[in-house]
């Protein structure tokens, strides 16, 4: 297996997940786009939505052409899903209009691992970050990852709510499956 994603909610976890298998699992972190991209994201999100997903578009292929060329595994903090599913909730699609323009997208990581966490621990991450929760756009996108899970075989669900450790078995479990 060469590439996976790390998806799921703000602060689900995905970052400290990655760390800790970078640390101990020796696999390559990278993020879904590359750093020469990153100074347009700004410019970007001032955009029309369809135009701003063409863009984004640019920066993960680049991404994900990169990772190819890897030789050990390499773990994305995200894919695309993050950017479809944000702009579908702007533009109000339906959560299966949102997972039709996902699953349209043309190259797709070998393994995608969504963490889920419950809403009350989100929240409160997000305190402690004084950042702000939003409960439909928390509802929308886990309905979204739940209907992929259902369509995708290369999309597992983990539970990242308990012990970093447990969660990083259960997950190397199911790389190990795939």
């Amino acid at each position: 297996m060469s590439i996976i994603a790390i998806e799921g909610s703000n602060c689900s976890g995905k970052s400290t997940l990655i760390d800790y298998l970078v640390k101990y699992y020796n696999f390559k972190a990278s993020k879904s786009v590359p750093e020469w991209f990153r100074p347009y994201i700004p410019f970007a999100r001032e955009l029309q939505p369809q135009i701003q997903r063409k863009i984004y578009e640019i920066g993960h292929i680049a991404a994900y052409y990169d990772a190819l060329k890897e030789k050990s595994c390499t773990i994305f903090d995200r894919c695309y899903f993050s950017t479809y599913i944000r702009l579908a909730y702007q533009e109000s699609k339906t959560v299966n209009e949102c997972v039709e323009q996902i699953a349209s997208f043309h190259y797709k990581p070998d393994l995608i691992i969504i963490l889920t966490v419950p809403k009350e621990i989100i929240e409160q991450r997000l305190v402690e970050r004084n950042e702000q929760f939003n409960q439909d756009f928390f509802e929308y996108e886990n309905s979204v990852y739940l209907q992929l899970s259902f369509k995708y075989d290369n999309i597992i669900l983990v539970d990242n709510s308990k012990d970093i450790k447990f969660c990083t078995k259960e997950i190397l479990r199911k790389i190990k499956r795939k």
